[in-house]
């Protein structure tokens, strides 16, 4: 659940999901409370993100990754960078 190994959020300011029964670790996001910071989820972390907006009761979502990759709208996960983690119409 790491996307980086040596980036690590402090265990005093980390989010800290609701631990799910049988699931070790479930209760870990690479989260900071920033009023909530984070990279973008990837499709192994989509669960917990949405779990961590749920939970925390986040009122707004600021995405400040660019769509655009080598001039190409990223509407189908091929960016390698940003997961569509919401959904677009454009």
């Amino acid at each position: 659940k790491q996307r980086f190994a040596n980036i690590l959020p402090y265990d005093f300011n980390r989010v800290k999901l609701e631990k799910i029964e049988g699931q070790p670790l479930s209760d870990y996001i690479n989260a900071s409370h920033v009023k909530v910071g984070l990279r973008s989820p990837t499709p192994d972390t989509l669960t917990d993100f949405w779990r961590m907006v749920w939970e925390q009761k986040v009122e707004r979502i600021a995405m400040l990754t660019n769509l655009v990759e080598n001039g190409v709208v990223n509407t189908t996960n091929s960016c390698s960078y940003c997961f569509m983690y919401f959904l677009f119409s454009g």
